[in-house]
């Protein structure tokens, strides 16, 4: 075979085996973003059965409500604070970090800080209904 036969061979051995690594290593990184992705359902799936089990209540010692985007402060949301149902919010406090403030018992209202609320639970408002109902003639 010519020095130029068996160059040509070389290099097309070298192209295929190229393409088979980028394929490979393609199917490879598809393959952790797969598991990843089925991670985390499967972190969500635990965390909605836990919720479910507990009448739809979230430890709030694993879990704090989602910031508002933007802001150091969630939404406000139902709450066992020391024991009694309360509408509090998980916010940034200056100087403090973040934690825990009650709204005094206000869905709207802005919230308190004070070092000695205990959440165990909460849960989200459920928004307003959109479907306006009329009285019955």
């Amino acid at each position: 075979m010519s020095d130029k036969t068996e160059q040509a061979a070389e290099e097309s051995d070298y192209d295929v085996l190229k393409h088979a690594y980028e394929t490979l290593q393609g199917y490879c990184d598809w393959q952790k973003k797969q598991r990843a992705d089925l991670q985390s359902t499967i972190t969500r799936l635990q965390a909605d059965v836990e919720r479910l089990k507990n009448g739809g209540w979230i430890n709030g010692k694993k879990q704090t409500p989602a910031l508002i985007d933007g802001e150091d402060y969630s939404k406000n949301v139902y709450a066992i604070v020391n024991g009694i149902v309360d509408i509090a919010c998980y916010c940034y406090i200056a100087g403090e970090g973040f934690a825990w403030a009650s709204c005094n018992g206000e869905i709207n209202g802005d919230a308190e800080f004070d070092d000695d609320y205990d959440v165990t639970f909460w849960q989200p408002i459920p928004e307003k209904p959109t479907e306006v109902l009329t009285p019955k003639e």
